[in-house]
């Protein structure tokens, strides 16, 4: 369940493929079929990961400080996919899509540091005896 978005091969080959490609400027019959089929990986790999956090979700006020957190999260996940989207068209340097992708991927890290710590703590508390 800790695996990101970047770790499966297939959707890194086909950002390899869209940065060659970018990097050749020559105009190919295949860019948009390759966009389309990157989005598709894309667009697959987010249902999984949400259907398997779908039924994890805790019910929270709209204005809580954990909601704002995990809205800010899932924006910086959301940008990565736009900016990779861009790129593979032509709008975005690969740098501006470089610096998104390990920005989201220390905002994933550090969400998963604190549920850890979070978890930690809740096990401790039950390791006391009363």
């Amino acid at each position: 369940m800790t695996r990101s978005i970047g770790s499966d091969p297939s959707i890194a080959r086909a950002l390899i493929d869209g940065a060659r490609l970018a990097a050749s400027k020559q105009p190919s019959e295949n860019a948009k079929g390759l966009a389309d089929e990157f989005r598709k990986k894309l667009v697959d790999r987010r249902s999984q990961l949400e259907s398997q956090l779908g039924a994890e979700r805790v019910s929270e006020t709209p204005n809580s400080s954990i909601s704002n957190a995990i809205h800010h999260l899932d924006s910086e996940v959301r940008k990565v996919d736009d900016l990779t989207e861009s790129f593979l068209k032509g709008e975005k340097d690969f740098h501006e899509v470089a610096v998104q992708i390990r920005q989201s991927d220390l905002a994933l890290k550090y969400a998963f540091a604190i549920r850890n710590k979070l978890v930690d703590a809740y096990r401790e508390v039950m390791r006391m005896s009363v």
